[in-house]
């Protein structure tokens, strides 16, 4: 079994501890979009469109999240049911926004959402926090 000289670690042991200098062409390969565009891909189909609940033209609760710029609707907005106050959308405390916690295994207050419709992974949820988290009033 060879050894390897001590000198030669000088110069192997930064390189192994500091890694590789430079960027990805493209990190999606690597690190994927799980998260994608949470408006299109989760709020509008399984809040609105599939349910049938949300949706423009008769949103339930007053609560429109098909048409265009939701975070407009929510981010900020006072929630108009009876769960203890707070904020439909809440950046600076996402965890405590009623839009997640409606979601969630043991709602605040009312029936977990989607009303008829196959509840939202783990997964789901998380992205709707992170969305949340990303909004700004």
């Amino acid at each position: 079994m060879s050894k390897i000289p001590t000198f030669s670690l000088l110069f192997l042991l930064p390189a192994t501890i500091l890694g590789c200098p430079g960027t990805l062409d493209d990190p999606s390969r690597f690190f994927p979009q799980e998260c994608a565009d949470v408006e299109t891909t989760l709020l509008v189909p399984r809040c609105g469109t599939l349910a049938g609940c949300h949706v423009a033209d008769a949103p339930a609760g007053d609560l429109d999240l098909t048409s265009a710029d939701i975070a407009a609707r929510v981010v900020g907005v006072p929630a108009t049911i009876a769960c203890g106050g707070g904020f439909l959308a809440d950046p600076a405390s996402p965890e405590t926004s009623i839009l997640y916690l409606k979601v969630t295994d043991a709602p605040p207050c009312g029936s977990r959402m989607p009303l008829g419709g196959d509840d939202l992974t783990e997964a789901e949820q998380t992205c709707l926090l992170a969305w949340i988290a990303a909004q700004s009033p």
